[in-house]
Order: C-alpha cells, then sequence, then structure tokens
C-alpha cells in the first residue's frame, strides 16, 4: 500500500507550526539580545556573587603603650559570627536556633539574615570561644565566623582621658581619637570560589587582600607615674568632698608629659554606661580663673623688663585695696599695710602687691606676657583633642580693675596644662617648651614612623630671671602658703591658688572655688613639676590650695622623684639643700 498523500490541511498546519517557531526563535534570539543589553552586568555580577564567597580579614588595632612600653590599650581576640543571607532560605528555622545562643531577639536574627541581596552581614562581634562552639555544632549553612577582637584598657580610668575611648570602629577621644587612622589600619578580604551546597572549593582563592594591622603608639606618660597621679587626685577629691578635680605630671625640660588624670572618669571598658561628662580631660578640656598661680608669671615678666626690683621693698600691699571701682582684699592680711618687696608678695602671695604690679607693667606689657607664656591658644602637636584656648579680655575692654584682677589670676581663663607649662618655662632657664603626650608611632613591622623631639615654642623670660623666680617658689613652699607641699631631702618650688569661681551666665561669682597648686623638683634642677587643681571642695573640710591641693602635688612629687632615681639632696643645707644665688636682703 502507498503513502498517503499529504493533503492540503496537513500543509496548512506544517507551515503554521514552522511560521511559528521560526517566530518563537526570532523572540528568544530578541529576548537574549534585551538580557544581554540591558541586563547583562548585572546578571553576571549575580553569578559571580552566587559562585563566590567573601570572607573578610580583620586587622589588629595598633596598641597604646607608656614609655616603657607598658600596654595601655591592646586588642584582646574574640570571635564573630556572620551569616550569608542568599543561602539561607528558611528564615524560621535559623531564627528559632540563633536567638539562643546569640543572646538576641528573633526579630533582630530574621532582619539580619532576611536580605538576600546582601552577601554577608556581622551578626554578633565580640563573642567568646564558648558562644562561638555553641553555633558551630547547629551546622548551619550560611553561618560563618571569624577571629575578631575587642579594644581592652589594662588599666581602666587610670589613664583614660589620655588613652582616650573607642566607639564600635573609630576613636571616640584622646588619643584613639587623635591616632584613629594610624591605630585602625585596613581590613583586608579573601575571595573563595563556592560549590554546591554552599561549601568552599579548596584551593579556590580568587582574590586575596592582607589586613594591614594597625601602628602602635607610644606615649610620653609613664604608668607608674600616671598612677601617682591618679591616686592622689582620687584622693583628694574625696577627702574634701569636691565636685571634680585634675592633676598633671609634666617633664619640664623637655615638655614631655609624664602623667595626666581627671576625677571621675569614665571606665573605658565599659564606657556606655559613663556620664558624658567622665569622658572629659580636665587639664585641657575645662578653663579655670587658677588665682595666685598666676602670681610669678605676673612677677618674672616685670622683673625681666626692669619694672620692678625683686628685693625693693617699695610695694604697697593693704587689706582693702580699690581699684576702679572694686575691692580687692586678701586671704591673710595680717601685719598690712606695708611696703613690701616681690619676693615677699611672691611667698606671702598677696593680692594688692601682684595688683599694682601688674599696674605698673600696663595693658600692653601684660597682655603681650600672656601671649608669650602661651595663654588664650590651644599648643600644637600635644596629641589630645578638645582642648579650649583660654578666655582673654578684648583688649577694648581691657580696664585698670582687669589689669589688677588679671595679675592674681581672675577675670583670665586658663587650662591647666597652660599653667603648668608657664609654670615650666620658670623651671627651664626661661624657655617655654611645647607640651606633648607622644614620644613615637611604630608600624606592624617595628619601624619607626614617626618620633618625638623636644620643641622650644619661645624665650620667655631670661635665664637669670628665671633662676631667681625658682629661689623665690622655693621660699613660698618654704616659709609661705605651700608648706604642705614640702618633700625631706628635697627642695621643692611652687605656688598655691585659690580662686572664686564665676558664675556660668558671666555675671559675677559664686561662693564655690578652684583650689591649685603647682610645683617642682628638685628646685636646683627640675626634674619634675606636678600641678593639681581641686574643684569646688566643701568650705567646712578646707578649700585652700594650701590644705587641699599642695599635699597631693607634693605626694606625687615625691613618689615620682623615687621612681625616676633623681637623688635627695643635702638635707642640712638650706632650704632642703637648695641655696638661692643671691643674697636676700633684710631690709
Amino acid at each position: 500500500m502507498g503513502r498517503s498523500p499529504i493533503t492540503q490541511t496537513n500543509r496548512k498546519r506544517i507551515h503554521n507550526v514552522l511560521i511559528m517557531l521560526v517566530v518563537a526563535h526570532f523572540f528568544m534570539v530578541a529576548r537574549a539580545i534585551y538580557v544581554e543589553l540591558w541586563h547583562g552586568d548585572d546578571l553576571r555580577e549575580r553569578r559571580l556573587v552566587q559562585s563566590k564567597r567573601i570572607v573578610p580579614l580583620h586587622a589588629r588595632r595598633g596598641m597604646i603603650l607608656d614609655n616603657e612600653g607598658n600596654k595601655l590599650a591592646v586588642d584582646v581576640p574574640y570571635m564573630s559570627i556572620y551569616a550569608h543571607p542568599s543561602e539561607i532560605t528558611n528564615h524560621d528555622e535559623y531564627v528559632e536556633k540563633l536567638s539562643g545562643p546569640l543572646g538576641m531577639s528573633g526579630d533582630d536574627v530574621r532582619n539580619l539574615i532576611s536580605d538576600p541581596e546582601k552577601n554577608s552581614v556581622w551578626l554578633v562581634r565580640h563573642v567568646s570561644e564558648k558562644t562561638a562552639d555553641a553555633v558551630k555544632e547547629l551546622n548551619l549553612r550560611g553561618i560563618g565566623f571569624s577571629r575578631d577582637s575587642k579594644r581592652y584598657y589594662p588599666h581602666a580610668q587610670t589613664a583614660m582621658p589620655v588613652v582616650g575611648l573607642l566607639g564600635e570602629s573609630d576613636g571616640l577621644t584622646g588619643v584613639e581619637f587623635i591616632f584613629n587612622k594610624q591605630l585602625k589600619g585596613e581590613n583586608g578580604y579573601v575571595v573563595l570560589e563556592r560549590g554546591l551546597g554552599g561549601i568552599n572549593v579548596p584551593d579556590s582563592t580568587r582574590e586575596l587582600k592582607p589586613a594591614k594591622n594597625g601602628e602602635d603608639v607610644h606615649l610620653t606618660i609613664n604608668l607608674a607615674v600616671q598612677h601617682f597621679v591618679y591616686d592622689a587626685l582620687e584622693q583628694a577629691v574625696n577627702k574634701f568632698g569636691a565636685k571634680a578635680g585634675s592633676a598633671i605630671a609634666i617633664q619640664p625640660k623637655t615638655g614631655r608629659i609624664l602623667g595626666m588624670a581627671s576625677y571621675p572618669v569614665c571606665d573605658p571598658n565599659d564606657f556606655k554606661k559613663c556620664p558624658q561628662e567622665t569622658y572629659r580631660n580636665r587639664s585641657i578640656g575645662v578653663i579655670y580663673e587658677i588665682g595666685s598661680c598666676m602670681k610669678p608669671i605676673v612677677v618674672a615678666a616685670a622683673i625681666d623688663k626692669g619694672i620692678v626690683d625683686p628685693y625693693a621693698k617699695k610695694i604697697l600691699c593693704e587689706d582693702g585695696m580699690r581699684v576702679g571701682g572694686y575691692n580687692i582684699r586678701e586671704a591673710h592680711g595680717v601685719g598690712l599695710p606695708a611696703y613690701l618687696s616681690p619676693y615677699d608678695i611672691v611667698i606671702h602671695s598677696y593680692n594688692s602687691g601682684t595688683a599694682r604690679i601688674g599696674l605698673m607693667m600696663g595693658k600692653e606689657m601684660q597682655r603681650e606676657t600672656f601671649l608669650r607664656f602661651h595663654f588664650g591658644k590651644a599648643f600644637r602637636g600635644l596629641g589630645l583633642n578638645n582642648q579650649q584656648n583660654g578666655l582673654l579680655a578684648p583688649m577694648a575692654e581691657v580696664r585698670d580693675s582687669t589689669i589688677a584682677t588679671n595679675s592674681f589670676g581672675h577675670g583670665i581663663g586658663v587650662t591647666q596644662l597652660q599653667m603648668a607649662v608657664a609654670m615650666g618655662a620658670l623651671c627651664n632657664g626661661g624657655m617655654l617648651m611645647n607640651p606633648t603626650v607622644i614620644e613615637k608611632v611604630v608600624d606592624s613591622e617595628g619601624n619607626v614612623v614617626s618620633s618625638f623631639e623636644p620643641k622650644p615654642i619661645r624665650r620667655v623670660i631670661k635665664e637669670d630671671t628665671a633662676k631667681l623666680m625658682r629661689t623665690m617658689l622655693v621660699g613660698a613652699v618654704e616659709e609661705g602658703t605651700g608648706k604642705a607641699a614640702r618633700i625631706p631631702g628635697y627642695a621643692v618650688g611652687g605656688k598655691t591658688g585659690t580662686a572664686i569661681m564665676p558664675r556660668t551666665d558671666g555675671r559675677g561669682y559664686t561662693r564655690d572655688v578652684v583650689s591649685s597648686f603647682v610645683g617642682f623638683a628638685p628646685a636646683e634642677n627640675p626634674e619634675i613639676l606636678v600641678m593639681v587643681t581641686i574643684e569646688r571642695p566643701q568650705r567646712g573640710l578646707g578649700y585652700y590650695g594650701s590644705q587641699v591641693a599642695a599635699p597631693a602635688a607634693g605626694e606625687i612629687m615625691k613618689k615620682a622623684l623615687w621612681r625616676m632615681n633623681v637623688p635627695p639632696a643635702d638635707i642640712e643645707g638650706g632650704m632642703y639643700g637648695f641655696q638661692p644665688d643671691t643674697e636676700i636682703p633684710n631690709d
């Protein structure tokens, strides 16, 4: 039997199928061209994302160390756990299994793992090995683990104002903030090939960027001295019921800061629970009317310019001097009125005498003195943030009353660091040194990237004048208001200050005081300068700088001198081993 002939109807059907195939092929080609032109890059990126896994490599943050290599801030190893949301489909199962071990709410876990567009997300950072092992035992696809670190401060509050605080990833205050870029380093990553089931393909590294560890910052701070400073400050604040305080220890010849403390202060290992006020470094972040600590600076400038003779009893001191409508009184006016010398005025801390010396200088010379001693301006290269400039009255507003009160530290605002550095110039032959807390920066290979060298700012007085002022300041400790700072075997020089605190609205003064002492030893060749400032001590417990701040400063200096192996002088000599070069007249 022969084959059936193809009917007209069948031919038509075949023709229609061929046309449909051609049309379908055309649309497939057109679609492929469209996808390639308009979505090709995106789809290729998705394919790469789905076939690769990016594993972060965490850089170690650099350490902060003291000048003997003791660690003040370090990274402690921890584990961090991350997820690849694109590999997770059963969200309910993951939420149920992960929320317990991670200590997270189910909603928080779900929010992190539910976005398939994200290649990886951190679930938790800085957890213990025990927590990480508990999650590993769940054997969940798309969950990864990374060795990480957490910032730890071994000495907690003791050095916090200098070392500072670290937030989630960046420094917030102190050296952690100023040197954040150097300390932080650079994180890296490795890109791995991912096979079926999300398993890493062995030896499949596509790309590797190694982590670059941060640089280490070595400070001028000496941990032992830092403890002396902090402990004495804490005890003084608590003993006298004060609201706050600050203390600083400086090497006057170089400007290196050996210790710097504030109280109360935040615990950097648990800083989120601390009031914001406790973050502040009070030595540089609080402006004080510093009181009588300013007197040696004014007197030194007047002697240096030949305005007064240091031992001539020609300056009238009286308990009740009136200048420009204001009364200037003495805290201890016994034996006044009397004509006294600048030496007498400094050691017995007479306001009226210092005011008259200031008026003899005049406003231009006094202002030039303040500027030369670096009042009213922050220091460069200190290595700390949030320095205050201080406050100087506009020259157009300076009256005789301004000159008089500025001479004994009222109406002029300075930081504790500015006052300490100014006094340091009297210890350093009249040379003002730029202060710093930074000794050097060392990279992860041990190479010194930068290092500190002592930097003079300028000469502020002649060397002979500086030596003369040290003689006077030893007298202030031996005979005057600073007796509580004496140290057996050492000649100590220094000056007390007790200043009434202004109202916050600028309208007059309160009954609160700020009590200070700034001193140095040994006076013949000063190796350390210490300043202690106590804010708002309770009047009933004692509030003068001689009572509140001088004993704490003496204790710090004594321990620091022992720690620095500075030998005592012959205590049989005058003024604990220090004899002034110039004979002091009796008349």
